[in-house]
């Protein structure tokens, strides 16, 4: 009986720590989403906590795009994750997701599942970035060390899209 409980405590906690992770199917599941009700459905069902929205937030050349954010905390202090997706014409278009170390390497197994190659990196002051691609979707990641008042370690930023 202890051997079940233990088990089933290890199988809870692990399910619960990697909740907030997100895999390339999720952010591919995300562009599949109708509304914008059902990716904030989906999102704060992964323990994600809704942060800001910005109608207009950001423009490029003949679009507008709006912008929603989520942040994932580990504990009341420590900012564990960041999500933002920017929209336009209720499609959305890409997907910033920030994450520590901890996590990356869920991430990347999830890119090369999916048959993500390297096409390109490059060395920037204080970064590395590589971008993969699998043909219809890019991820362009940027490596960089952090180190605030509640955290220090390395960052790893994407901007997931897919090709038009």
């Amino acid at each position: 009986m202890k051997k079940i409980i233990i088990s089933f405590f290890i199988l809870f906690t692990t399910q619960i720590s990697f909740s907030q992770n997100l895999t390339v199917s999720e952010m591919i599941n995300i562009y599949q989403k109708e509304n914008i009700e059902e990716i904030n459905s989906f999102i704060t069902n992964k323990g994600w906590h809704f942060n800001d929205s910005k109608k207009n937030a950001r423009t490029y050349p003949q679009k507008n795009y709006d912008q929603i954010s989520w942040v994932f905390y580990e504990n009341d202090y420590s900012l564990s994750g960041s999500l933002s997706l920017l929209i336009s014409s209720n499609k959305v278009e890409t997907i910033f997701y920030g994450i520590f170390d901890e996590t990356y390497d869920y991430f990347k197994n999830s890119l090369v599942s999916y048959g993500f190659k390297v096409v390109n990196n490059d060395i920037k002051d204080g970064k590395i970035i590589t971008i993969y691609s699998n043909g219809k979707y890019e991820a362009n990641i940027s490596i960089s060390k952090i180190s605030d008042q509640y955290k220090s370690g390395i960052a790893y930023f994407i901007a997931f899209r897919e090709y038009n």
